[in-house]
């Protein structure tokens, strides 16, 4: 009879020692090997460490120096931010976007674009200089802290969205 206790006990422990409890934040599962969709992504800053220093047709972006260049960040086509401009900026300049962040993105399975444009001020239209669809969370990715988006689309974009997961 003991032994019959005594393997029931262990049947126990075997089955409810891995339970969610136990897993990592963000994953379930019986091997913590799932992971969990999260409620809503912070976008914490947004850096740009290359992007286009001319026009398709080669011409500069401004008459005398360099792109004012700001971006704004859509979900399913709808603009959802808009973030400050970065004024005279040079080919070799990182750029580092934190203004009106963090912000919290609370769809994360939705469609995301992110556009950069150079403002040319209240007489010129703005030049967009790339448009880049991406994805904000993804089953499959371990949720990094950052979402390297490289030459999408063979652009000379290289850009880094600094991210935090909440669940």
């Amino acid at each position: 009879m003991k032994k019959i206790g005594l393997v029931c006990a262990c049947i126990t422990i075997i089955l409810f020692a891995c339970n969610k409890d136990d897993c990592p934040q963000g994953y379930t599962g019986s091997d913590c090997d799932i992971q969990i969709a999260p409620a809503s992504i912070t976008l914490n800053s947004v850096d740009v460490t290359d992007f286009p220093d001319a026009k398709s047709d080669g011409s500069g972006w401004d008459d005398s120096n360099g792109p004012d260049i700001y971006f704004k960040l859509y979900r399913n086509d709808s603009e959802i931010f808009t973030s400050d401009t970065k004024s005279d900026v040079l080919v070799t300049t990182d750029l580092i976007f934190t203004d009106g962040m963090p912000f919290n993105i609370a769809n994360v399975d939705d469609d995301y674009t992110i556009s950069f444009f150079d403002e040319d001020g209240l007489l010129d239209a703005n030049d967009e200089m790339g448009s880049f669809v991406f994805d904000m969370y993804s089953s499959l990715n371990s949720f990094p802290d950052v979402i390297h988006i490289e030459n999408p689309g063979g652009s000379e974009f290289d850009i880094n969205i600094h991210v935090d997961y909440n669940f």
